[in-house]
């Protein structure tokens, strides 16, 4: 027995709305006409048909759970494969809801990766990237075109008119003049053409687009930039700037050797300043084989007078586009089927002015009328309309669009609201079947329509000029009504998202205040993957009303997301809280652990960018977000909804928000466990941006833990991974890294060299980069080596310089973060100007960090603490600071900070020193030999002065482990060679007796150990016993070290 058909739920385009159908037969039509029929037929039947606007069908079937409640579904077969998807009770299934699921479904037989980008799946409008076809009449302009011919040697061709003064024509003419130069073996260049519309003024989109139109020519151009454009941003690292990316899409357009022409069509639309900006620095560093021809309708905020006056702006305006009078005599010779007089051209020369929309008009009028009186009335009526400001959108209506039968006249109206036009989209529009045949009908009337060219489009586009687009939208929303244009939109919405074009689906909806449809199509399109135009993601969720974001949570999640991507500074902690606990209480709901992770990640983001003040309640959500992420990625495939690509992320961003807290508070050890772990998890994924910047972690922490090897060996990775422009914050910090540690091992020329480096780095950082806290402390980490190093070479004056000069440019920023580095510039001016003995200033320095203390984090308090304690010491103050120093020992010990210990234990020697406690002191400092030889501590010892030299040369003779007293040995000798250790008589040190005054004399004679035995009437083992003090003494190992230092502090 023959199964009975399923009901089917179908568009009518007779009727305009869905209908019910059973076969052949059609059902009550009053069904979909209310929500209670509706509801009341759902409740009669347990399955139907639904088949979408684009004609794709699938089955829906009510289902019973144990418990008694009904459920509706969707089955659809893909691949061979059963799709089911969730419906909703009764209640919740409306006509819109079918149609999102059957937008899913469409979206699901394209098989799109979630971990595949955006633009890698969402293929731009290919119609964007072909010129149109040439017109039918053509008229021939040599001039026009020897000129473009001549601009090739010009880096940028603007041709700037108001809309209907052929720009697009004549430089298709030109394009085609330049294919026709193929047969005469000439220089030809390949176009690339680009077509804009408002929704390029997202920079991820436009950038993207405009690489993929150079793609189009050479097929392998820019796809180092596109990865980057596409790449997800991961906080809280700083974003690249458009510049850098457009280094490297520059870099591959100047490897090219192929003469290209890049057309941009319609650059009046783009309104978004940082486009300018970004298109300004792309056009300054277009390479030679590059020429950019730009259209626009208004003269664009580029420094066009610049270029002007350094000869690389060809500049073609109105009046150069106009026709001449003979020009509009052979345009109408081949427009219209009569002979004008020269009378009646002349006349319509001075009316139009060489208009060439104009020139299109008055032929498209005058194609009937036959007789010279006809064409004399015709003439008239123009030269009084044109005295109207209303005049062209009148002739469009009265003469062109009045004149067509009512079917085509409502066709051009509804069709009017598409930017781009093909057969079955305006099938789904209009509701008709013959659209494909009305598009070619209206292309051959000549109503303003051009074809779109490509060779590889699946159907034929179209789109409507300008003028003509513009006024049939105006009128259609008159005749109309704007509740029929609106649904319109959504029915071009429902085919956009059937036919796998997410994005215009949504701005389709959009514009027809379809705000459910709108929020369910972006909620499918965040589902399938990651967007990274957040600029239009804002756009989009701005317009959805609050209510409708909140019956969506995820929109909330995303609006915060796409805000803090696109302009972080903008998002308040306040608006940003409110989305997210709309969303964070859904996902609690769902038990979606995997969103209340992101939820958390995200909160540590933003309060990590507001700071280094916020970082503690950063680490708090931090840690929170690790309660819900697994371990491991196998763990991660067994209990995340999302790929591991996704929550590997937000792990590695927790770990790094933890880690900066511990850095922060001085537990380096714990730091390095953090940054190590995310290291090893993203080690292996290629994402040389984050490996880079956690190796850059690391090797800070190496430092601060004591293991100077280990860091240098991760800066050295860095360096050696981040060989690209995109990759210059990270080889800045590197390079300053590497300073660093060449500094505390005394490797002064090589210090200086890679400071140099690293200032060249950090300037071109400034120029790639959006300004970030990570780039200034970059910029005031060099600036402090610089003032370290200048210090060492004696340079006090310069020293001072510097210093005023940075902590003035720090003061001068608004930012609170930027404001956080002043205590470390203050710490290190303070630290020399007691090292040089300038207690006073030293005080006074002092004085001015007590006002930054409430805002200073654990680590700078305890760097405060130590000043402190170095005053007290310098004024000779030593009883009162061994307490300060114990404790302070005691803190940096159970944090394992290791370089702070070091420094604590060096002072805790001096004080003991002074206060007569020799052993006390001795025992300190080789402590700290015993532990810092290992890595080849230099600058340690060298920084603290002479009182340490002088303590050092008295431990020498006690030193009998060899490998410790060369390691003494050699920080004396550096000593020596620094010319920071003298020998004054008013420091505490062991003087030199008169006999072994004598001994010295004769001994930087020249004398041998004899003849000064001989000469001073002593035994030669009394001189050796004379000289070995010497040496202890003067903390030098051999005579002619010892000549150097009695030259020096003129001992002799």
């Amino acid at each position: 027995m023959a199964k009975a058909p399923l009901h089917l739920l179908i568009f009518s385009p007779q009727e305009q709305r869905y209908i019910v159908t059973n076969g052949s037969l059609v059902l009550m039509p009053e069904i979909t006409a209310s929500q209670e029929n509706w509801v009341q037929w759902l409740n009669t039947i347990s399955s139907f048909a639904f088949q979408n606007l684009a004609g794709e069908r699938y089955t829906v079937r009510k289902e019973r759970l144990q418990r008694g409640d009904a459920y509706w579904y969707a089955y659809r077969s893909i691949q061979g494969r059963t799709k089911k998807r969730y419906l909703g009770r009764t209640a919740d299934l409306t006509i819109a809801r079918l149609e999102e699921v059957s937008a899913r479904f469409t979206l699901a037989e394209h098989d799109v990766p979630r971990s595949v980008p955006v633009h890698a799946q969402l293929q731009i409008l290919e119609t964007k990237l072909h010129p149109p076809r040439l017109p039918a009449i053509l008229i021939d302009r040599p001039r026009l075109l020897d000129v473009l011919d001549n601009g090739r040697s010009q880096k940028l061709t603007l041709l700037c008119a108001p809309a209907g003064f052929g720009k697009t024509t004549l430089v298709l003419q030109w394009i085609a003049r330049l294919k026709e130069q193929v047969n005469v073996q000439q220089d030809v260049s390949t176009v690339a053409w680009l077509a804009l519309d408002r929704g390029d003024n997202d920079p991820a989109r436009f950038w993207f687009s405009l690489i993929r139109a150079c793609q189009m020519v050479h097929a392998q151009l820019g796809q180092a930039a596109l990865a980057q454009l596409v790449q997800v941003p991961q906080w809280p690292f700083p974003p690249l700037h458009l510049e850098m990316i457009l280094t490297l899409l520059l870099n591959d357009l100047a490897r090219s050797d192929s003469p290209t022409v890049l057309v941009v069509e319609d650059y009046h639309l783009i309104e978004y300043a940082r486009l300018h900006e970004s298109m300004t620095f792309f056009i300054e560093h277009l390479p030679a084989y590059l020429h950019l021809i730009i259209l626009t309708r208004s003269e664009p905020p580029l420094p066009l007078v610049r270029w002007r006056a350094s000869g690389d702006l060809l500049d073609l305006q109105s009046t150069g586009l106009r026709f001449s009078v003979e020009e509009s005599r052979l345009f109408f010779q081949q427009a219209i089927p009569q002979s004008l007089s020269s009378e009646v051209v002349n006349r319509l020369d001075r009316r139009l002015e060489g208009w060439a929309a104009g020139l299109r008009l008055i032929a498209l009028n005058w194609q009937h009328h036959r007789s010279a009186q006809a064409i004399e009335e015709a003439l008239s009526h123009l030269e009084l309309g044109l005295a109207s400001n209303q005049f062209i959108q009148e002739f469009f209506l009265h003469e062109v669009l009045a004149s067509e039968a009512a079917s085509l006249q409502l066709f051009l109206l509804q069709t009017s609201i598409l930017d781009r036009l093909t057969g079955s989209l305006c099938d789904a529009v209009t509701g008709r079947r013959d659209s494909a045949e009305y598009l070619e009908r209206v292309l051959r009337s000549g109503f303003f329509m051009e074809a779109l060219e490509g060779d590889a489009l699946a159907q034929v586009w179209y789109r409507y000029h300008g003028l003509w687009a513009s006024t049939m939208r105006s009128e259609a929303a008159q005749r109309l009504g704007e509740d029929a244009l609106r649904e319109l939109a959504l029915k071009a919405s429902y085919w956009y998202a059937a036919h796998a074009m997410p994005v215009e689906a949504i701005e389709a909806a959009l514009s027809a205040q379809a705000f459910e449809q709108a929020a369910s199509f972006i909620a499918q399109l965040n589902a399938s993957t990651y967007f990274s135009e957040h600029d239009t993601m804002c756009h989009w969720l701005e317009q959805l009303p609050e209510e409708t974001l909140r019956t969506h949570p995820i929109l909330c999640f995303l609006f915060v997301q796409a805000r803090f991507f696109s302009d972080p500074l903008q998002l308040g902690w306040e608006q940003a809280d409110h989305h997210l606990q709309v969303v964070e209480e859904w996902a609690q709901q769902q038990k979606n652990l995997a969103l209340l992770s992101a939820i958390a990640s995200l909160r540590a983001t933003l309060r990590m960018n507001y700071g280094h003040s916020y970082l503690a309640s950063a680490a708090d959500y931090a840690r929170h977000a690790l309660q819900f992420l697994p371990i491991d990625v196998a763990q991660g495939n067994k209990t995340m909804e999302r790929q591991p690509g996704v929550w590997i992320d937000w792990r590695i961003g927790s770990l790094i928000v933890i880690g900066g807290e511990c850095m922060q508070e001085g537990y380096f050890e714990q730091a390095r466990q953090h940054f190590l772990e995310a290291y090893i998890q993203r080690s292996g994924s290629g994402d040389g941006i984050f490996t880079n910047a956690i190796g850059m972690m690391l090797g800070d922490t190496c430092i601060e833990a004591g293991e100077l090897h280990q860091a240098a060996s991760y800066y050295q990775q860095m360096l050696v991974e981040s060989d690209g422009p995109e990759d210059v914050l990270y080889q800045a910090a590197a390079t300053c890294g590497l300073a660093r540690i060449s500094y505390e091992w005394n490797q002064i020329d090589a210090a200086w060299k890679q400071l140099e480096a690293s200032e060249q780095l950090v300037q071109k950082t400034f120029e790639y980069y959006s300004d970030h806290l990570w780039i200034e402390e970059a910029r005031t980490n060099v600036e402090i080596l610089k003032v370290l190093l200048l210090h060492e070479r004696g340079e006090k004056v310069r020293v001072q310089q510097h210093l005023s000069t940075l902590f003035v440019r720090l003061q001068a920023v608004s930012s609170p973060n930027i404001l956080l580095l002043i205590p470390e510039v203050l710490t290190v001016q303070a630290r020399l100007q007691i090292k040089d003995d300038d207690l006073t200033a030293a005080a006074r320095t002092l004085d001015v960090l007590a006002g930054y203390e409430q805002s200073t984090f654990t680590l700078q308090q305890e760097a405060l603490h130590l000043l402190h304690v170095r005053l007290r010491l310098a004024q000779g103050e030593g009883e009162t600071v061994l307490p300060i120093l114990e404790q302070l020992l005691t803190s940096s010990r159970e944090k394992k900070h290791s370089r702070r210990a070091f420094e604590i234990q060096l002072l805790l020697a001096q004080t003991y020193f002074v206060l007569k406690q020799k052993k006390l002191a001795h025992q300190q400092l080789s402590l700290v030999l015993a532990q810092a030889r290992h890595e080849g501590f230099m600058r340690l010892f060298l920084d603290e002065g002479n009182p340490l030299a002088l303590l050092l040369r008295s431990l020498l003779p006690t030193l009998t482990e060899q490998p410790l007293r060369s390691y003494a040995q050699s920080i004396l000798q550096a000593f020596i060679a620094s010319r920071r250790f003298t020998t004054d008589p008013a420091k505490p040190f062991d003087a030199l007796s008169a006999q072994e005054q004598r001994v010295l004399t004769l001994l930087v004679a020249g004398r041998s150990n004899p003849e000064i035995a001989e000469m001073l009437i002593v035994s030669v083992n009394t001189v050796k016993a004379h000289i070995k003090s010497l040496y202890r003494k003067l903390g030098v190992t051999n005579r002619v070290e010892a000549g150097e230092v009695a030259r020096r502090d003129q001992l002799i």
